[in-house]
């Protein structure tokens, strides 16, 4: 009897507990069902707001672009008139027929909206008005000119249909701005209100399944949970996961081995790991095996890995040890070990081609200036000499010419250099008023010759000592100087200089040059800095130019950390202006120096220039002519070789005081020959001054690299006062004054 009612009570328990369980479940199905209606009706009501959300943005998009589009005809329009061009007449005749078909998509959907109607009614009619404003503004352009064209649009006719359609189209954005914001606010109250069910609804179902699941399986779902979670990690990875033993097998692998090398997951059980490694890497991949049965982790190791179509991959692998099994970790790296290939064979390509388009430039500069040498050589030694007055004129056109010809090569190489990144800016300490000075000398000539008056406004405070790059400034300055100069027909030309700040031991110096020429407008000064662009077509026609000149000289600016810029009015001139950052030395220091410098010069008197001996080493004929000209004026003794190789044995039979050496010439170049002059004279005791010939730009870190080989550069075309004032620098100044 006892037995029986422990039996019936433990009955009763169950039955209880399963009572309590149904309940349970009934009432979250309950709660679900409720939620699912709720949720239903709220979301329902959610859809359909936003879809008048949706119809809202997309009539605002139609009104933004029928805005849009009436501005392009209307642009397309004024640049007909401006130009003339009949492009601008297709793209406006595109516009316009664009128009009517975005309004009446616009006016489709805003048909119950009469406030939005009755304008569109105001853009129809005003459209119809613009549409023949236009079609009679292209009609007179075509037919008149530009000018008649302009008195014609004097009226206030266009502007007020202008501002017709730009309030129409303010009024149709505020009625949708507004239908926008009342449809948000509905929609943010219905989502609101929805979560809320759904939150509390989800809540107490949640709450009464689990108190279901808990009372029922509750040892059971945490076993199931437990295997889920461990095979989750290695179905769901996309890295290769596996736990292989000591003796190469694999106890468990991941899909993604199936998936990346093609083998199916008994085939790869079966097969032991070192059969599929690259035979290259089964050394390198057992000594890993071993590092980790002493206990080693591996962080970071690659090898190959057979594939079932007898390719390999690349994997990288991470393993940590446990016991007697190994935990690892791989990825397919094959294509990223072939990007990186690739990347590599990128950056060679891309250091061959510099490398080759250095050595072009190097040899087309060198190849240019050859010929241009004999040609403002010749020029120079023939206004020399006795001619008659056209004679003289044709001769100096030569010379223009071929000066001309060099600042368009000049211009291109720098160009080119400042877009490989290698113009380099020296810093070098100058008189910045003597270089003002000598660049207003040198464009005055040109001035003069036009009538035109040059001036130069030099503000207060002025350091006069600076260090930077003079050349580069120079260059800057007579490049734009020049510009006025050519477009400036009368009146003036100022070159104005103001200090605009100056601290530790840096100052900021702004330059203008302001002229009376033809001026621009401000769509011609917007593209003026780009390269091989000018104001218009017709500049480099009317004036030459490679439109190279500004584009150089806002990226020199630039890298002397200051700005480049212009103003300008047609037919009333231009300022352009620049700032440059400089640095101010210790000027008593440099001063002193400067003196010092001086007094020794003038305690060493020069040698008779008869008694001095030249060595000229030169390959093309008319050089050799011209320097020897040249040489034979100045009143030198000058002995010429063809190649390096004669240098170097006319200097071991010889005794010359300076040498004159071409760079590029065949059998032996200039560099060459002269590494032997300098070997030689290690054995004499003795150092000759080597001047280079080069038709390459000299940067003042290349002239410090081979300040021990050579001793100053002559760039090609040589000039003859450059040439007698180099060779004056380094002349004896006494009969062993090269002995060391």
């Amino acid at each position: 009897m006892e037995n029986n009612e422990q039996i019936y009570g433990s009955t009763q328990k169950k039955d209880s507990s399963n009572v309590k369980t149904n309940l349970v479940f009934l009432i979250a199905a309950m709660l679900i069902a409720i939620i699912g209606v709720s949720s239903n009706i709220s979301t329902n009501n959610l859809i359909e707001r936003s879809q008048w959300m949706q119809h809202t943005i997309t009539v605002i998009g139609d009104i933004q672009a029928l805005s849009a589009t009436y501005m392009q005809a209307q642009t397309n329009v004024r640049g007909f008139i401006l130009t003339e061009q009949e492009y601008y007449t297709a793209a406006y005749v595109e516009a316009r027929d664009n128009i009517r078909p975005t309004l009446q998509r616009i006016r489709e959907a805003t048909k119950d909206n009469p406030k939005q109607q009755h304008e569109l009614e105001r853009i129809d009619a005003m459209l119809i008005k613009r549409f023949a404003r236009w079609d009679l503004n292209i009609g007179v352009r075509r037919r008149e000119s530009l000018a008649a064209v302009q008195k014609f649009l004097r009226g206030d006719a266009g502007k007020q249909l202008d501002s017709i359609f730009l309030s129409a189209i303010e009024a149709l954005k505020d009625e949708e701005q507004s239908l926008l914001r009342e449809r948000n606010e509905q929609t943010t109250k219905s989502a609101q209100f929805t979560l809320t069910i759904v939150a509390l609804g989800s809540l107490l179902a949640l709450s009464c399944l689990g108190l279901a699941v808990y009372i029922v399986n509750r040892d059971h779902h945490r076993r199931k949970a437990a295997e889920a979670e461990r095979d989750r990690f290695f179905t769901v990875s996309l890295d290769l996961l596996c736990v292989s033993g000591m003796d190469g097998l694999f106890k468990r692998i991941s899909p993604a081995f199936e998936e990346v090398l093609g083998y199916p997951l008994e085939e790869l059980y079966a097969t032991p790991m070192l059969d599929l490694v690259h035979p290259d890497d089964i050394q390198r991949t057992l000594a890993e095996i071993e590092r980790q049965a002493q206990g080693f982790k591996v962080l970071s190791f690659e090898n190959r890995y057979r594939c079932k179509d007898g390719t390999y991959k690349v994997l990288s692998w991470k393993s940590a040890p446990v016991g007697d099994l190994m935990y690892g970790a791989a990825r397919d790296i094959t294509q990223q070990k072939k990007f990186e290939a690739e990347l590599v064979d990128a950056q060679k390509a891309a250091m061959q081609a510099d490398r080759a388009k250095t050595e072009f430039l190097a040899n087309m500069s060198h190849e240019i200036r050859t010929p241009l040498n004999g040609i403002i050589g010749s020029s120079d030694l023939l206004s020399d000499s006795a001619l008659h007055e056209d004679q003289k004129k044709l001769v100096a056109m030569i010379r223009t010419s071929g000066i001309l010809l060099l600042k368009i090569i000049n211009e291109i190489l720098d160009f080119s250099k400042i877009e490989a990144g290698k113009l380099e800016i020296e810093i070098l300490e100058f008189d910045l008023f003597q270089l003002i000075e000598s660049q207003v000398s040198l464009i005055g000539l040109t001035a003069q010759e036009k009538d035109l008056t040059l001036k130069t406004d030099i503000g207060p405070g002025i350091p006069k000592l600076l260090k930077g790059d003079p050349s580069r400034i120079s260059q800057i300055l007579l490049n734009l100087m020049g510009n006025a100069v050519k477009f400036a027909n009368h009146g003036e030309i100022v070159l104005g200089v103001q200090l605009e700040s100056i601290r530790d031991g840096n100052c900021v110096l702004r330059f203008t040059i302001k002229d009376s020429g033809i001026g621009m407008t401000e769509a011609q000064t917007q593209r003026l800095f780009s390269p091989f662009m000018q104001a218009d077509g017709s500049t480099a026609r009317k004036y030459g130019g490679t439109g190279l000149g500004l584009s150089i000289c806002r990226r020199l600016v630039e890298m002397m950390g200051g700005e480049l810029g212009v103003v300008s009015q047609v037919d009333k001139g231009s300022t352009f202006w620049f700032t440059i950052k400089l640095e101010v030395p210790d000027q008593t220091v440099v001063s002193t120096r400067a003196l010092i410098s001086s007094v020794q010069a003038t305690l060493e008197p020069a040698a008779d220039k008869k008694s001095i001996r030249v060595l000229v080493a030169e390959d093309n004929h008319i050089n050799q002519m011209l320097v020897m000209k040249m040489l034979e004026k100045i009143g030198y003794q000058a002995f010429l070789v063809a190649n390096g190789s004669e240098a170097v044995d006319a200097f071991s039979a010889g005794h010359y005081d300076m040498i004159l050496m071409d760079q590029h010439m065949p059998i032996m170049d200039g560099r060459e020959a002269s590494i032997l002059i300098r070997m030689i004279e290690e054995t004499k005791g003795t150092r000759i001054p080597i001047i280079a010939f080069t038709a390459n730009v000299i940067q003042q870190d290349q002239r410090d690299k081979m300040a021990k080989l050579l001793d100053d550069f002559i760039i090609k075309p040589v000039n003859i006062k450059v040439l007698e004032s180099v060779l004056a620098k380094w002349e004896p100044k006494s009969k062993n004054s090269h002995h060391i």
